[in-house]
């Protein structure tokens, strides 16, 4: 697939701190979350990932459970004035190319929902901590140019963190539901 020219992904570095967390967290299990940020609506269209909200490590298949969790984002966002631009995944093998069914039919939902097409990020497990080559963004199936400021930077960042077991504050809404108190909706600990 070429890459469109139109449109560009700028990814936060904290949003990509918090997918690499997930990531970390659930090694053996595909995790996905929801995209938020902006978009511009000028000459060049800009989709700027400024935070993620972590979704499931258990329920990765479209399940009521997962439809739940989605209502409760849609909801939060919609308290918080947060815009919800679409998904990541990060599989749990390797070798996965292309985004799970489950993905793939979450973002056809939500292009639904809302008329216009979801970014989704498909993270390349393998590649997390190079940053350079990790992400593969579509908007409709086309691949779009995704980048993080300072990938060098925030490599070694990553790697230092994750020894410190950073990972460990994170939540998304399979663990809020085996315990009610964490906050998967804002994680503070990474705000």
């Amino acid at each position: 697939m070429s890459k469109s020219a139109s449109q560009s992904v700028d990814v936060s570095p904290l949003a990509y701190r918090k997918i690499v967390y997930h990531s970390a967290k659930y090694l053996s299990s595909t995790v996905v979350g929801v995209l938020v940020g902006t978009k511009s609506q000028s000459n060049k269209p800009n989709t700027t990932v400024t935070d993620i909200i972590p979704l499931v490590h258990h329920w990765h298949t479209l399940s009521p459970m997962t439809e739940a969790g989605m209502a409760l984002v849609e909801a939060h966002l919609g308290k918080t004035g947060g815009t919800l631009l679409g998904l990541y995944e990060v599989p749990e093998r390797l070798d996965q190319k292309i985004p799970s069914p489950t993905t793939t039919a979450l973002a056809e939902t939500l292009e639904k929902k809302t008329g216009t097409a979801p970014l989704v990020l498909h993270m390349n497990g393998a590649k997390l901590l190079e940053v350079d080559g990790a992400i593969h963004a579509t908007v409709s199936g086309q691949s779009v140019q995704a980048q993080v400021a300072r990938p060098e930077a925030l490599s070694l960042a990553l790697s230092q963190e994750l020894d410190q077991g950073a990972w460990k504050f994170l939540y998304d809404w399979d663990d809020h539901l085996e315990n009610t108190q964490l906050d998967w909706l804002t994680n503070p600990d990474f705000a």
